[in-house]
């Protein structure tokens, strides 16, 4: 499934403040925000045997042009932080 930034801001937004580790060796306290990811799984409902989240930004950017992809083990996704 896709959704587009547009969506994505028109969804509940949820913030924090909490520090936050960066694998290149530093970390920060910062309020961070954005959509909670169990908001974005009631829209995908994804397969019980689902054992993967994979998430891209700018797809439609080639490798080393900007775009970005991350996946997880899915457990602990299906809860709200």
């Amino acid at each position: 499934m896709v959704l587009t930034y547009d969506q994505l801001k028109a969804m509940p937004k949820q913030e924090q403040i909490t520090q936050h580790y960066c694998i290149q060796g530093w970390s920060g306290i910062a309020k961070w925000g954005g959509v909670p990811m169990k908001a974005v799984l009631d829209i995908v409902r994804p397969l019980p045997e689902a054992k993967w989240v994979i998430l891209y930004t700018f797809a439609h950017l080639g490798a080393g042009q900007g775009g970005y992809n991350e996946d997880h083990e899915f457990y602990g996704y299906r809860e709200s932080i």
